[in-house]
């Protein structure tokens, strides 16, 4: 983690991954702009962060769940680009809060997020 970019350290350090039972989970080792947040017991259910090209403050992420036994199997729930730390920490809760396949309104919720981060 020492060599990712200041502004993904500054988010690990804002993050309250402890007090949530997250984790950082780390993919993306040549990405220096780039890292994920789990929960401990679903590490494949993740919230994928990006810095890159942003302002200090600013981030891109993914909301990935789990599709097939490997890694590389996942469907992406929703995505969102520039969104402030706020809206990301809040995207982050309601993700992670899933537990097993998420219903069609709590799909509906991240996505409604996404737009108005867009907008």
């Amino acid at each position: 983690m020492n060599d990712k970019e200041q502004a993904i350290k500054d988010l690990i350090a804002a993050l309250p991954l402890e007090k949530n039972a997250w984790i950082l989970v780390d993919h993306w080792d040549a990405d220096l702009c780039a890292i994920g947040i789990a929960k401990a017991d679903q590490p494949r259910q993740l919230v994928y962060i990006s810095s890159f090209g942003r302002r200090t403050g600013r981030y891109d992420y993914e909301c990935e769940m789990p599709k097939g036994p490997q890694a590389d199997e996942y469907t992406m729930m929703a995505s969102g680009e520039d969104v402030d730390f706020e809206t990301l920490l809040d995207i982050i809760r309601r993700h992670l809060a899933f537990s097993g396949s998420p219903t069609w309104e709590q799909i509906r919720t991240l996505q409604h997020h996404e737009t108005l981060a867009a907008g």
